[in-house]
């Protein structure tokens, strides 16, 4: 039955799309073909993204915030994480470090966009993710953003906040952030060199060139640091994070060869080595003596075990001593794509693309019992994900435009045998779905976008065997922009959402609750905003979304009849994700700037007759994370000066999980130009050393994961 059901809304599919081409073929000549909509960006200065290949095709309107190469450069970002959690409506949280704990979603960088973690990471439209497993079960994002490729390499990164278009997922109910990389498309070479706190030594060297119509770019990165340090909440001192070191290795190839003005190949391969000592939790000081007193005697002084498992928090502390726990990550991404036509502006292509990922985990840690520090855990995991893409579009007359795709996708996670573990798993999932859309403008002011997109999620195989049943939908969406004129434009929006459960939610729901099987996550998406320039000197963004979750999926305590206790296990359950955003710019004259913006999100859930006592990670969402984002930057730009002053305030923070309800760091960036080749950059972030964490952890109380105090960057860069 669900075969039939499937192969009939191909079939719809599939006749939509030959109506649509039918029609292009019979159609007067095309004109020029131009949907253009305002998007924020960092600088208003900076080269305007509308007229990109996904403004004019992809999405109508919608909440954008483009971050440009040219805005990378002065702000001298480590990574894409770094770039991204200044934008408004964004929320990045990390531990303080750079190790990784594959699955566990306390450590490691996640994105959260209108407080929705439900996002998708795409590069050059591609995503990336499995569908076999997610890295951070607690957040449901498919992606690690860690593992996203170098700053260096990056053209600029759009961040689309809520439903912008369904090419880019029924399941992206947070957002996108999608990655353009650079194209060769003239000879030159950037070498970059820098210095700073704690040991952190930085290196980037790039070289692009075009003869004819072969293009090539290669680069290579290394970035490495030693232990940091932070402001310890507790004794208002600054302290060492012990065994944060890191070092982390970047390479990128990009090869493109045009055959003529509507064909061409590009091939693209990145490469990421990331070594990170992985300390878990942030030492206790207030207990280091007597953590040194039990280690040299064997003697427990009174309290060690106390409430807040402080205890635990020295767990890295045989294993610095001895060999030192850490992570290593190995991330392999292929990518060859062929466009074989560009009809009407519009890249109609087919591409074959192979993502790996490796993770080995090696950590010593103190027994269960805390009769000692002599317990080591190793594990190691691996993804592989193999996908076809197929785009194309058309236009059918002068004011109406269609596009459509499908994607198929297998993907492989392996969890190996290891020295101290025999257990192995080895789960595969296929996937597919299929759009169509088409963007039609009405007259001078109006231009909407309807369409559909089915998405296939087949069975999950684990170790041979079905743990997770096939299943499909097909949904819906709207999308609508009215410009009032070159100046601004009010957008509407409406999606549904469909994301199948993860083989590891399955897992854990079957473990405790066989007779509840989980519903895969459905609900509808609303987005509602404005763009409006005023002048050259000012403009104001505002934009409000709503999540109605009719189904979604997290880990709850539920009572379990067969444990006669409360259990945290995935279920379903409602919830509605709100969030308001306004964003703004001010011009005072050819050198002076400024920008500031206000985020809010809150999450409602119903959890009626669900929740014991005991609270889960799901349950403290809101608890662990601000409500409230303000964000503003005084940027000068004049001759060969130009730098800027950045504030971060965030408010809202539980303080039995924070350092305080509220926290505010600045940051600060200035850049002279030496030559016309050479510039000259010093960075310092956190200047007033601020104690303040991005995450927190109810067990181990509070100051777990503490964010950097204060440090510096000085370095230069040279191009020819």
């Amino acid at each position: 039955m669900f075969k039939k059901k499937q192969a009939l809304v191909m079939s719809v599919l599939c006749a939509i799309a030959s109506v649509g081409f039918v029609l292009s073929a019979s159609a007067e000549k095309p004109e020029n073909y131009n949907l253009d909509e305002i998007v924020v960006e960092g600088r208003m200065d900076d080269a305007n993204p509308h007229n990109t290949y996904d403004g004019k095709i992809i999405r109508t309107g919608g909440d954008v915030t483009v971050i440009t190469s040219r805005e990378i450069e002065k702000q001298h970002y480590d990574n894409v994480t770094d770039a991204i959690s200044k934008v408004p409506g964004v929320e990045v949280k990390t531990p303080g470090y750079r190790g990784i704990e594959f699955g566990n979603a306390y450590t490691g960088a996640t994105v959260a966009i209108n407080g929705d973690n439900r996002v998708i990471f795409c590069v050059d439209g591609k995503r990336m993710g499995s569908d076999a497993i997610t890295t951070n079960m607690n957040e449901r994002s498919k992606g690690e953003v860690a593992l996203l490729m170098g700053i260096a390499n990056i053209e600029r990164i759009e961040v689309i906040r809520g439903a912008a278009s369904l090419a880019y997922g029924s399941d992206a109910t947070g957002g996108v952030i999608n990655i353009i990389t650079k194209k060769a498309d003239h000879s030159s070479t950037n070498i970059d060199l820098a210095a700073g706190s704690w040991g952190k030594r930085k290196g980037s060297i790039a070289h692009m060139g075009r003869k004819d119509k072969f293009g090539y770019l290669a680069s290579w990165s290394r970035d490495q640091g030693d232990d940091t340090k932070y402001k310890d909440h507790y004794l208002n001192t600054t302290k060492t994070f012990k065994n944060t070191d890191y070092k982390e290795d970047t390479a990128f190839i990009k090869l493109d060869y045009d055959f003529d003005n509507n064909r061409a190949l590009t091939f693209s391969y990145s490469r990421i080595d990331n070594y990170a000592g992985y300390p878990i939790f942030a030492p206790d000081y207030e207990w280091e003596g007597a953590v040194k007193d039990y280690l040299a005697t064997g003697n427990r002084q009174p309290g060690v075990t106390n409430p807040n498992n402080r205890w635990h928090r020295w767990w890295y502390y045989y294993g610095d001593s001895v060999m030192g726990s850490y992570s290593k990550v190995k991330a392999n991404d292929i990518d060859l794509k062929y466009t074989f036509s560009k009809i009407d502006q519009v890249d109609n292509y087919i591409r074959f693309y192979n993502n790996k990922n490796e993770h080995y985990m090696h950590r010593y840690r103190i027994k269960n019992d805390l009769s000692g520090f002599d317990r080591l855990d190793i594990a190691s995991h691996e993804e592989d994900v193999k996908g076809t893409e197929l785009r194309v579009g058309r236009k059918i007359n002068s004011k109406d435009y269609l596009y459509a795709g499908m994607t198929y996708q297998h993907s492989k996670y392996d969890k190996l045998e290891t020295e101290t573990s025999s257990s192995t798993q080895h789960i595969t999932r296929d996937s597919f779905s299929a759009f169509i859309q088409d963007k039609i403008k009405l007259g001078n002011k109006w231009t909407v976008t309807p369409g559909l997109r089915y998405s296939y999620v087949g069975d999950s195989k684990k170790d041979g065997k079905v743990n997770a049943e096939s299943d499909g939908k097909v949904t819906m969406g709207a999308f609508a922009e009215y410009k009032f004129d070159d100046t601004g434009d009010v957008y509407f929006s409406w999606s549904q959402v469909y994301n199948t459960p993860y083989a590891a939610d399955i897992e854990n729901q079957q473990r405790f609750t066989p007779d509840k099987p989980l519903q895969s996550e459905k609900g509808d998406a609303y987005t509602i905003g404005l763009n409006k320039q005023f002048d050259k000197k000012n403009r104001i963004n505002i934009n409000y979304s709503l999540v109605d979750m009719k189904n979604a999926i997290g880990r709850y305590s539920i009572w379990v009849d067969s444990e006669n206790d409360y259990k945290s296990t995935s279920t379903n359950i409602k919830m509605k994700k709100r969030a308001f955003n306004v964003s703004g710019e001010h011009n005072f004259d050819d050198s002076w700037s400024l920008r500031g913006s206000f985020s809010y999100a809150i999450t409602d859930k119903d959890l009626t007759n669900l929740s014991s006592s005991y609270t889960s990670y799901d349950n403290l969402y809101n608890n662990y994370k601000y409500t409230n984002k303000y964000l503003a930057s005084l940027n000068y730009n004049k001759g060969k000066w130009n730098g800027g002053l950045d504030v971060e305030h965030y408010t809202g923070l539980d303080e039995r999980y924070f350092s305080d309800n509220k926290f505010t760091v600045l940051n600060m960036h200035v850049n002279y130009k030496i030559t016309k080749e050479m510039t000259a950059y010093f960075v310092m972030n956190n200047i007033t050393n601020e104690a303040y964490e991005t995450r927190a952890n109810a067990t181990y109380g509070i100051g777990t994961f503490p964010m950097e105090g204060r440090n510096f960057l000085i370095g230069v860069n040279y191009k020819f």
